[in-house]
């Protein structure tokens, strides 16, 4: 995999990279690197000054090699069905294990030297780690263990989810698998960190159970939030007074526009089809979709009871990631209220501290947008400003920020970052709360 590092001395970089490779190999694992080129870019610091920026090109290639584990983490999709798909090696799941996910790569038998242990990373649907290991089997004279051990990182939370991961879950049918499990382990349970070894189909179940869940409780405080909206309710006061309950708690309860990325949109969407083909569907879930995917219509309904028309109307969009702090713009629901706007001739002006690259990727060009390396460029000159993540940066900006950069400071938090009484002089919209500093329309 190639990288653009932003590093003027190979030494140093050389040292940083070293630092990495005697961790992996601590842990297990292999990584090698080598210098590809070099190439300057234009930069800007934070007065807006341009200076040039020497990036050093790698190419880095990591590998988890421990005993004669194989982790598989990587997936891929094709129409027909799931197909485990390797170079010269593939097979069609039957039917009953149709979904719109896909469920792994290679996982090539050929390639086996001798017993091996595959340990499964991906979110798959129930089964799948039965289906894998009879196939394995079937094209090779060695015997494999399939082991299930689903993962729970969040993104932007991912390296402290690795090394201080809240529970470690793993699905095995062997004792053998079970006494290799219980040594990878110890070093988590001496730290207290409980680990669960169960069936393999516990284990699948677990993933989408918990990814479930916590969709289930974004869209039941956003549900509440349009409830809040009606009675004149303050969601932020519900929210905590739900989370004082220590059978309930805080995590997800915060309202919004919804909930986007690679994960809960795939894993809802997953569960609800699985269950379809059950006798027992799961209506939890299918209300849980649905609310998603209507509250951009909910956040647009507020802005368009406001303003009648954004025709060639300037609007600053700040966060375009499905959440602050990554990069990620995959299921963003910041997508289909921007496009709405486009499909009504507003000028969009967006900044985000991470995803405005993906982003651009993702939207090509379009000549009703253009993206901004600062936040304050963005707002200058805007008739109305969408707060649509909660980077942290974002929290930092003031009232003075949108009065003396926009044209008027209307602005509408898609994720309530800001208490009501922060930014006086500026009407201020938000989710599942009253509007406040009115300004004459």
């Amino acid at each position: 995999m190639a990288y653009s590092i932003l590093e003027a001395n190979m030494e140093r970089l050389e040292k940083k990279l070293t630092r990495i490779q005697n961790k992996c190999k601590k842990f297990g694992c292999s990584f090698t690197y080598e210098k590809v080129g070099e190439e300057f870019k234009t930069l800007k610091d934070d007065r807006g000054v341009e200076y040039q920026a020497k990036f050093i090109l790698i190419e880095a290639e990591g590998k988890a090699v421990l005993n004669d584990w194989m982790f598989v983490a990587s997936v891929q999709h094709t129409e027909k069905g799931n197909i485990i798909n390797s170079t010269g090696c593939s097979i069609e799941v039957p039917e009953r294990y149709y979904t719109s996910e896909p469920i792994c790569e290679h996982c090539n038998s050929r390639r086996a030297r001798k017993d091996t242990y595959i340990v499964m990373r991906s979110t798959v649907p129930v089964g799948t780690c039965r289906l894998v290991k009879a196939y394995l089997e079937e094209r090779n004279e060695h015997h494999f263990d399939v082991i299930s051990m689903p993962e729970f990182l969040r993104q932007g939370s991912a390296i402290h989810d690795i090394i201080s991961p809240s529970r470690l879950i793993f699905g095995a049918d062997s004792d053998a698998a079970r006494m290799l499990i219980k040594s990878f382990a110890a070093p988590f349970a001496q730290r207290k960190i409980p680990v669960m070894i169960t069936s393999l189909e516990n284990a699948e179940m677990i993933k989408y159970a918990s990814n479930n869940f916590l969709a289930m409780k974004i869209s039941y405080i956003n549900n509440i939030a349009r409830l809040c909206d009606v009675v004149g309710a303050d969601v932020e006061k519900v929210a905590l007074g739900i989370s004082l309950d220590p059978r309930i708690g805080s995590s997800c309860l915060k309202p919004g526009i919804g909930y986007g990325g690679s994960c809960l949109p795939k894993d809802t969407q997953g569960l609800y089809w699985l269950s379809g083909n059950t006798s027992e569907p799961l209506e939890l879930v299918k209300a849980t979709i649905k609310v998603n995917e209507t509250q951009a219509d909910y956040f647009l309904n507020k802005i368009f009871s406001r303003v009648k028309s954004v025709n060639n109307m300037n609007i600053a969009v700040l966060g375009v990631g499905f959440k602050g702090g990554t990069e990620d713009v995959r299921n963003s629901p910041a997508t289909p209220i921007i496009k709405a706007l486009l499909e009504k001739n507003a000028n969009i002006k967006i900044y985000d501290p991470l995803a405005m690259d993906n982003y651009q990727k993702a939207m090509s060009r379009h000549t009703h947008i253009t993206y901004y390396l600062y936040a304050h460029e963005a707002l200058k000159g805007a008739s109305m400003c969408l707060i649509l993540n909660d980077s942290e940066e974002f929290k930092k900006l003031t009232s003075d920020d949108f009065i003396k950069n926009m044209k008027r400071p209307l602005v509408f938090d898609g994720r309530n970052i800001f208490k009501l009484d922060a930014l006086p002089g500026v009407e201020y919209h938000s989710v599942g709360r009253k509007t406040v500093g009115k300004l004459e329309k």
